[in-house]
């Protein structure tokens, strides 16, 4: 009987865990002992050994994929042994924050008596505006041979502004943006633009760090490294606890003023 890798739970308050890298591919050998997999929880990243001899029969998650401690990851068992059909859970969502409670309501205050007491009903508030909707991405409309002269030039079309239809970018789109961007004047090496097309790099909007401003190879290699990437689940525990601790912690600045000017003459 195929046996299921668990994701272990390594700590009291880890609730899920992503697999950094596996050491085993589907179909080796694994003995007892051996590391299968390295996960990295909120606070390191930890070794994984199988508690089972057999061959590593199916990877259920892959590497940079997280999922709830206690899910099955693998399985391992016999080779040629079939294999159980075992839903992937989705990551594990951060618990939502408690409501407040509200307070107990007043008594209601004595009514006076006879009809010349009561007092004037009042209107209803009016509800409160409920916030705009997120605005969704706007869908870029372009015509194959724009695009091809947009991805030929290593710039980005979702800039440009189109005049076709239904504001569609054609050609002259991307020729009069050339123009009046100065495309003409960038110099750049053969391989830096090989590089940049390859890459998906916009090379307007990098600085050329050779001669007379020419873009190099290692330039584009900065452009990429500048890129937004994911954090890591360690790099998202402390960006919360940051967060956390400034906002829910009181916060007082001490300001002192010094007079230097007997320094600065000094000086």
């Amino acid at each position: 009987m195929a046996q299921a890798v668990i994701m272990p739970k390594l700590g009291q308050t880890v609730e899920e865990a992503t697999i950094v890298r596996w050491h085993k591919a589907e179909g080796d050998r694994v003995g007892k002992g051996d590391v299968l997999f390295e996960i990295e929880t909120d606070k390191a990243v930890l070794e994984v050994e199988s508690f089972y001899d057999g061959t590593l029969l199916k990877i259920l998650v892959h590497q940079e994929e997280s999922v709830p401690v206690s899910s099955t990851v693998a399985f391992v068992g016999e080779e040629g042994e079939e294999v159980p059909d075992v839903a992937v859970p989705p990551p594990a969502k951060p618990a939502a924050a408690p409501e407040q409670k509200a307070g107990p309501k007043p008594a209601p205050a004595a009514r006076p008596a006879g009809p010349a007491a009561r007092a004037p009903v009042a209107a209803p508030a009016a509800a409160a505006p409920r916030p705009p909707a997120p605005a969704l991405p706007q869908r870029v409309f372009i015509s194959p041979r724009a695009r091809a002269m947009a991805r030929e030039k290593a710039i980005n079309p979702d800039v440009i502004k189109g005049s076709g239809p239904n504001g569609r970018i054609i050609v002259r789109d991307v020729e009069k943006y050339l123009e009046d961007k100065g495309y003409g004047r960038v110099r750049i090496s053969a391989s830096a633009r090989n590089m940049a097309i390859r890459e998906g790099v916009d090379i307007l909007g990098v600085r050329g760090s050779g001669t007379s401003g020419r873009i190099m190879v290692s330039d584009i290699e900065r452009a990429l490294e500048e890129r937004p990437k994911k954090m890591s689940r360690m790099r998202q525990v402390i960006a919360q606890r940051l967060t956390e601790s400034f906002t829910t912690t009181p916060h007082f600045y001490v300001t002192v003023s010094v007079d230097m000017t007997d320094l600065m003459t000094y000086r």
